[in-house]
């Protein structure tokens, strides 16, 4: 029987520390920083945690660092806030309704990683159907009941002039179920994370993308860590930042890195290579391009006030209580910012493929 999400928990809340997937082996001077990927299998797009050890930031900045995934965001949050884990990622949107049914809830957004939403409406390129409004009267498969991806499919139609009401929307997951709802007809249309079309485009299918205002991915750490551990945590996020430029500089060895720490795929290893190249570049489509001015990580008044106006309507959000000051922080963005990424960038540069 498959775990639920409420027994995950309870055994990653009994374990005396999380079980990493990547760790330093090192002395005991100082604990590993634990970054958590909100996902439900290890994948390339996680990169900005995984490369901190086949890269050795822990000799750059400082900090050794473990990485673990668990199966969604809210579940990798309710670790953060109960000190099982350091940092990890969330939809703004869920963050906003997790902080206003929980107001004391310990955690605030310090990373803004994704600049662009990423949570998208996907409609099969040879389908008659051309536009947000041709989806009236037909279902749209998304990744779970209680996915953000619920309240983009919404928010899309909503602003196409379609009453939310008129369409269903069938949890169908990612992956090959999926492609089986699709194909049997079962829905006509999919709403799911880019990276997650990119892995169906792997499997040979096209869409043409309605896209969502925003941005669709945080970074969140508990209110102890940001007071008390303040420099942990920069050193921590300067890796997260090396590990996004050496990404956006170089696929190829990105995935390279990815199988050094979760193992390399049997097969193929060619197509193996093309296909997680390819999901890669899709997270990357979302995150601030390198030749942008703006700093690694900073927020602006407009990413919370575009959830607010495209997406709390369908959220159950009561918007009277939102207060997105509460939410986040700019305090370690300078600090963060101030970091030589050089070395990086060099090492980008100079990878050669492993003969």
């Amino acid at each position: 029987m498959k775990p639920t999400r409420r027994a995950c928990l309870t055994r990653l809340l009994a374990a005396p520390a999380l079980a990493p997937f990547i760790g330093w082996a090192g002395g005991a001077e100082q604990p590993p920083f634990r970054f958590i990927g909100a996902a439900p299998v290890h994948t390339p797009a996680l990169s900005y945690f995984y490369l901190s050890k086949p890269l050795r930031l822990r000799d750059a900045f400082g900090i050794a660092t473990d990485f673990h995934t668990v199966a969604g965001s809210t579940l990798s949050t309710q670790l953060v806030a109960s000190g099982h884990g350091d940092l990890t990622t969330i939809s703004p949107l869920d963050l906003l309704i997790m902080k206003t049914r929980q107001p004391e809830l310990p955690v605030r957004a310090v990373y803004k990683l994704d600049v662009i939403n990423g949570n998208n409406i996907g409609v099969p390129a040879d389908s008659p159907l051309k536009t947000i409004a041709d989806l009236k009267g037909k279902a749209i498969g998304v990744q779970g009941p209680a996915s953000v991806t619920v309240a983009h499919a919404k928010a899309l139609l909503r602003a196409a002039g379609v009453n939310p009401a008129e369409v269903t929307l069938l949890p169908v997951g990612i992956g090959a179920p999926a492609v089986t709802a699709l194909r049997l007809q079962q829905v006509q249309a999919l709403c799911l994370q880019r990276s997650q079309f990119g892995a169906l485009e792997n499997l040979g299918l096209q869409f043409q993308y309605f896209w969502a205002p925003g941005s669709s991915s945080l970074m969140v750490t508990n209110e102890s860590t940001l007071q008390d551990r303040r420099d942990e945590l920069v050193r921590a996020l300067r890796v997260v930042t090396a590990s996004i430029i050496f990404s956006e500089l170089n696929q190829e060895a990105t995935v390279h890195y990815y199988w050094q720490v979760a193992g390399k795929p049997a097969g193929d290893a060619d197509k193996a290579l093309r296909d997680a190249m390819h999901v890669l570049r899709r997270n990357i489509e979302l995150w601030k391009p390198i030749a942008d001015t703006r700093p690694w990580g900073a927020f602006e008044v407009a990413d919370w006030t575009t959830v607010l106006d495209f997406l709390a309507l369908d959220s159950s959000v009561d918007i009277k209580s939102a207060d997105p000051a509460k939410l986040y922080t700019n305090d370690l963005v300078a600090d963060v910012n101030a970091a030589d990424f050089s070395g990086v960038t060099k090492a980008a540069g100079e990878w050669k493929r492993p003969g």
